[in-house]
C-alpha cells in the first residue's frame, strides 16, 4: 500500500506538535531540577543560620555556684568507675578460644 500525499501532509503537521511536546517535557525536567536545587540550597542556608546547643566535653571545667570547679570531683568519679570496672572484670571468668588449624583447609567440591 502506497503512502498518499494527504497522509504525508498529516504526518508532517503532527511532527511539529510532537517536537513541541518533547521540548516542553525536557524543559519541565530542567525546571524541576532547578527548583529542587533551590530548595536544597535554602535548607542548607537555614541549617547554617541555626544555633546549635554546645555539648559537654570531658576536658571542660565546670565552675559551681560557690566558685569552685568540679574537676576534682569528676576525677574522683573517674577513679571510682575504674575500680568498679576492674571488679567486674575480676568476677567474670576468662575463656580460652580453641581453634582447629585444619578448619577451612579441605573443601569438598563433589555434589
Amino acid at each position: 500500500m502506497a503512502i498518499q500525499p494527504i497522509d504525508l501532509q498529516v504526518l508532517y503537521s503532527q511532527l511539529e506538535n510532537v517536537s513541541k511536546n518533547v521540548a516542553f517535557q525536557q524543559q519541565g525536567i530542567v525546571k524541576h531540577e532547578a527548583i529542587t536545587a533551590e530548595k536544597e540550597a535554602e535548607k542548607l542556608q537555614e541549617k547554617k543560620q541555626t544555633v546549635e546547643e554546645t555539648r559537654f566535653q570531658e576536658n571542660q571545667v565546670i565552675i559551681q555556684k560557690d566558685g569552685k570547679n568540679s574537676q576534682n570531683s569528676s576525677e574522683k568519679e573517674k577513679k571510682e568507675s575504674k575500680n568498679q570496672v576492674e571488679t567486674i572484670e575480676d568476677v567474670q571468668p576468662k575463656f580460652q578460644v580453641i581453634r582447629d588449624p585444619l578448619l577451612g583447609q579441605h573443601i569438598d567440591i563433589t555434589v
